[in-house]
């Protein structure tokens, strides 16, 4: 996943992009469970990329659950910084 920016100030928007996810089993990919650590709700949807913004100064885990048809599941974050 790719968050773009990592940093700035408030409102900061960022853009998670989970495009370059794979699954190299039988099973495809089926949803993306973005979680932008801020308290708000996870939103789980087919499409790669998912975009937020931050009202609150803080250090914040982005993180988004790459889910297969056999609800198998990877997740993978990253910190972004809200000045």
């Amino acid at each position: 996943m790719v968050v773009t920016p990592t940093a700035g100030p408030v409102p900061l928007v960022v853009t998670a992009d989970a495009s370059a996810s794979t699954d190299t089993d039988q099973t495809p990919i089926a949803e993306f469970a973005f979680n932008f650590g801020d308290g708000s709700p996870a939103t789980v949807q087919s499409g790669r990329t998912s975009t937020h913004t931050y009202k609150v100064p803080g250090t914040y885990t982005v993180s988004v659950a790459v889910i297969d048809t056999a609800r198998l599941s990877m997740t993978v974050s990253v910190s972004v910084t809200v000045s």
